[in-house]
């Protein structure tokens, strides 16, 4: 009995001295990898967080740094660090997260209601994997309608905004009929949205033909004849 107890004791005493080392070594490394990710999001170190899933045996009298990513990501991922000397690298699989400024609508918006900067207030939200769903910039706003009904108190993503167009699917239009010289001015109705020096189509609201032309202008097309 005295024997088990011991060998109890020993366990326990060996598992806190291992613990303790994979403490110093994630302690270690939290920090420089908190850098290396606050630079690359343009964030404060200390909103970065880590969950350390497997970490290679470092020399912690040693210094290290993060190899950088061609891509920009947040999430379970592994990264390779390098050992500033020997330049011997290690793969670290953690789960990162950030706090970001994402806009969040101070009231319920009206799907096709166009966004405007006062519509929105930043609040800070962890984000993980998903961090290229939510818009964080209010220039992004810009020449945009929202796609969908927005809730108030809704984080704004990028499902829910969509390019304001120049010519709105159903509605009437100028149409501006051009062969040579000559320009016929008419009215029709757009087949689909449609967007500034993009392709257009119209059925002529006399004829009820069907064409194809420009977008010049908001809410005029310009269909050239052959």
């Amino acid at each position: 009995m005295l024997i088990i107890r011991k060998f109890i004791g020993f366990v326990f005493i060996l598992a806190g001295f291992i613990y303790s080392q994979n403490s110093d070594v994630i302690n270690s490394l939290s920090h420089t990898i908190k850098v290396y990710y606050s630079e690359v999001f343009s964030v404060q170190s200390n909103d970065v967080k880590l969950k350390f899933i497997h970490v290679p045996e470092i020399n912690l009298d040693r210094e290290y740094s993060v190899i950088p990513k061609r891509k920009k990501k947040l999430g379970h991922q592994t990264i390779w660090i390098e050992e500033k000397d020997t330049e011997k690298s290690l793969p670290i699989t953690l789960e990162v997260s950030a706090y970001f400024p994402v806009l969040v609508s101070n009231n319920t918006i009206s799907r096709k209601e166009k966004l405007k900067s006062d519509m929105f207030t930043k609040n800070r939200y962890l984000l993980n994997r998903d961090f290229n769903q939510y818009i964080l910039d209010i220039k992004e706003l810009k020449g945009s309608m929202a796609s969908q009904v927005i809730k108030k108190g809704k984080a704004l993503t990028t499902s829910m905004v969509k390019t304001h167009p120049d010519i709105h699917k159903g509605e009437l239009v100028g149409v501006e009929l051009v062969s040579g010289n000559l320009i016929l001015e008419t009215k029709g109705v757009a087949r689909k949205d449609g967007y500034l020096g993009h392709r257009a189509e119209v059925i002529l609201d006399r004829t009820g033909k069907k064409v194809f032309g420009e977008v010049v202008n908001i809410n005029l097309v310009r269909v050239v004849l052959n």
